[in-house]
Parts: structure tokens; C-alpha cells; sequence
């Protein structure tokens, strides 16, 4: 099959999704359920492209009633173009309502754009539970940093307290906290007067996040696509703006942005009204122009949707959408997809 006939076939598939894959997420009947501009990022190692546990990769394309596979490159070829002709060709007409265009799309960053794998981490037992941490990590190199003959025991004893409460502190504020001031709390409480050691630690623990990420292949043609008749973002709950910018500078989606906008430098997260209204200012858009895509229901879906921004609710990664509907009692998204290949036939019916 020519480029220009996988083209043609994904544009027919995005246009047949406004029928066959759209629709408006109803309300279960639960017995007890209430009603910057992107900065220059220098170029880093490639990021590996993976498929997580629990997500799907974008192979077929339904087309009616039958499935037809496309071969990768083809995919990742035409996928861009198809999607770019759709949207363009559509942004005066199905994008368009009688009142206020559509011009802007934000992200949620990780578990939407890119996947997090906390299981590439090693796994602890602590106080009783057994989790994936970058402790092993971190004690590691505060040990070789100081010759410290402190114990891992009440190392990760010490960092757990502190975690616990700054966990309340965000949970009871949607204040973000740095990961330099978490480990500058640390070595308060370890009685360590080392300068050095909140950035030695930042520094470790990230590039092991780093490397827990993978990005679906078809997600950088998908923006490039939408890129040509749209404004995209990022608006991210993360409490380290550079690790952020190098997850999408590594997974190929930088050139398709126009903003990036992390917890971190606006100093609250997520359903915070600040963090949205300073991804609007980055696009040079209102709330009412916007389109929000993410996959947690109150962060992402709740705090959009209270400043008049469409939302729409990504689900590859919720382990259990019942039980996050049945616990969510926030304004419901205009619609919810698996895939983000979905996208832009979603976003020709708002």
C-alpha cells in the first residue's frame, strides 16, 4: 500500500470514528453516586519505545464493520498527514461550534502521552508492604557520596516519614513540592549538613524515572497531525520541570508542542485552577477554546472542567474505570476513549 493510500485509509478510519468510536460518556446507575513557550531542550539519549503492561499498542484500523492491519511504518507514515488533512479541513466546520472554536489541545504528560513502568524498579519491603521504589538507588549513592555507615533500614524509614508528610501537605493543599526540597528534608532529618546531597539525590532519582518511561509509537505522528490545525500543550502534575522536559524531549513529541507546563514551576498541581490558567496564557487561549485529555477523573477532568475547559477522559492505563466512576462525584468528561488514536475523531463532535 502507497503512503498516499494509508493516508487515504486513516483519514477515512478518523472520519468513520466520529460514528463508530465516539460517544458521550453516560452516567452508571451507582446505588450511592452523587449527582514558557516550550523551552530549548537539548538533545539526550534516546528513549526506548515500549508497550507497558495493560496498554494497547494502535495496529488495526477498523474500517465499517471488517478490521484491516496497517504495517507500522505505514502507520507511522501516513498517520500524521491523514490526521493533519482531517483536522485542518475541519477546524471551520465539525471543530467548530456556533459560538467558540477549538483551537488548543492539552496533555496530561504520563500515563497519557507517555507510560510510567514502576515495575523496572527494584522492589523493597517496607513497614510491612512490599513496593517498587528508587530507594536502593538513592542509599547507594548517598553511602558512596559520604562513606555513610547509616543503614538502609533507617535510611528508607527516614525518607518514608518525610513522604508521608509531604503527602499530606499536597494531598490537603494541591501544593507541588520540588523533589530538591523533598531531599533537603531528608537530610534535615538525618542530620546531614551537605550541601550537596538534595541535588545528588534529585539527580539519581530522576534518571531512574527517566528510565522507567516508554512512549507509544503512533503518539508523535498523532501531535504532528493535530499539530497542523491546532495549539497543544502539556499540563502535568510533576514535581521536577527538567526531568519532565527531557521525558518529552526523549519520546520525540517537543516539535509538536507550542507549551509545557509542570507542577513544579507553577507551585500547585492539579485540579488547581493555576496550573490550567497558566497552560491557557502559554497557548495564548481561553478555557472555552480548549480540550483537555487526561486520565485521572479529578485531577485532570474535574479541574479542567471548572474553568469551562471541554475534557475528555483517556482510560488505557485506569486499572478499573468502574470503581474510579463509582468514587468520582466531579462535572462528567464530554467523552472517554481507550486509545488517543480515537482523538481526532472525538474532537470533530465537540
Amino acid at each position: 500500500m502507497s503512503q498516499s493510500a494509508a493516508s487515504a485509509e486513516i483519514g477515512a478510519q478518523i472520519r468513520l470514528n466520529r460514528i463508530d468510536l465516539v460517544s458521550g460518556l453516560s452516567q452508571p446507575s451507582y446505588e450511592n453516586q452523587s449527582a514558557s513557550p516550550l523551552n530549548k531542550i537539548g538533545r539526550s539519549q534516546g528513549l526506548s519505545k515500549g508497550v507497558g503492561a495493560g496498554c494497547l499498542s494502535f495496529a488495526a484500523l477498523r474500517l465499517g464493520s471488517g478490521s484491516r492491519l496497517c504495517s507500522r511504518s505505514k502507520l507511522e507514515d501516513g498517520l500524521g498527514v491523514a490526521i493533519g488533512q482531517t483536522i485542518g479541513g475541519e477546524l471551520g466546520g465539525s471543530l467548530r461550534s456556533p459560538a467558540v472554536a477549538l483551537r488548543a489541545v492539552l496533555f496530561d504528560l504520563f500515563d497519557t502521552l507517555v507510560d510510567l513502568h514502576m515495575d523496572r524498579l527494584p522492589e523493597i519491603q517496607l513497614r510491612g508492604r512490599r513496593m517498587r521504589s528508587t530507594f536502593p538507588f538513592l542509599y547507594e549513592a548517598l553511602r558512596s557520596h559520604l562513606g555513610s555507615v547509616l543503614s538502609f533500614e533507617a535510611f528508607a524509614d527516614a525518607l518514608a516519614t518525610v513522604d508521608a508528610e509531604l503527602h499530606r501537605v499536597m494531598q490537603a493543599e494541591q501544593r507541588e513540592v520540588p523533589t530538591r526540597e523533598r531531599f533537603g528534608l531528608l537530610a534535615r532529618r538525618l542530620g546531614l549538613e551537605v550541601p550537596e546531597v538534595p541535588e545528588l539525590l534529585t539527580r539519581v532519582h530522576m534518571d531512574q524515572v527517566v528510565r522507567c518511561v516508554s512512549v507509544l509509537d503512533h503518539h508523535a505522528p498523532l501531535l504532528a497531525g493535530l499539530h497542523s490545525g491546532l495549539r497543544l500543550g502539556i499540563c502535568s502534575n510533576f514535581s521536577h520541570t527538567p526531568a519532565a522536559l527531557r521525558v518529552v524531549e526523549q519520546a520525540g513529541l517537543a516539535p509538536h508542542l507550542d507549551a509545557v507546563v509542570v507542577s513544579e514551576e507553577v507551585g500547585v498541581r492539579k485540579p488547581r485552577k493555576e496550573i490550567f490558567d497558566e497552560a491557557l496564557r502559554r497557548l495564548g487561549v481561553s478555557a472555552a477554546e480548549a480540550v483537555h485529555v487526561g486520565d485521572n477523573l479529578a485531577a485532570d477532568v474535574a479541574g479542567a472542567a471548572a474553568l469551562g475547559i471541554r475534557t475528555l477522559w483517556l482510560t488505557r492505563c485506569v486499572r478499573d474505570t468502574h470503581a474510579a466512576l463509582r468514587d468520582y462525584t466531579g462535572p462528567w468528561p464530554a467523552g472517554r476513549m481507550r486509545d488517543l488514536a480515537e482523538l481526532p475523531g472525538m474532537l470533530a463532535t465537540l
